[in-house]
């Protein structure tokens, strides 16, 4: 996963890929942002009623063993392959009922 990525898509455009869906964009939060970061809130669709739905949510996973929110943004890279074994993601995978999408028109790294 990337370190910072970009929606700047308009409310229009996000209903039109997703039309099948049938998406609520209640507010315009998380659209035409070029600079995403870890901890900011963000555009998701996600389908914790059963339909599917676009909100704000927060981007980075607390584990539940930590004390405050600083961590987060560490926890946005996840290695497939030692994903089970590790503390902080071995509760949220097998479980997998909270997914969500988060659309993106574009990403990059920052290099060391």
């Amino acid at each position: 996963m990337c370190g910072r990525y970009t929606m700047s898509a308009g409310g229009d455009r996000v209903r039109a890929a997703f039309a099948e869906f049938d998406l609520r964009l209640n507010d315009a939060g998380g659209l035409g942002r070029y600079n995403i970061a870890p901890t900011e809130g963000v555009l998701t669709i996600a389908s914790p009623r059963g339909e599917p739905e676009a909100k704000l949510m927060r981007w980075g996973l607390v584990p539940s063993w930590s004390k405050d929110l600083k961590s987060s943004a560490r926890m946005i890279n996840a290695r497939l392959e030692s994903v089970t074994e590790k503390s902080a993601y071995r509760g949220v995978v097998p479980e997998a009922s909270r997914r969500a999408l988060l659309p993106a028109d574009g990403w990059y790294e920052y290099l060391p």
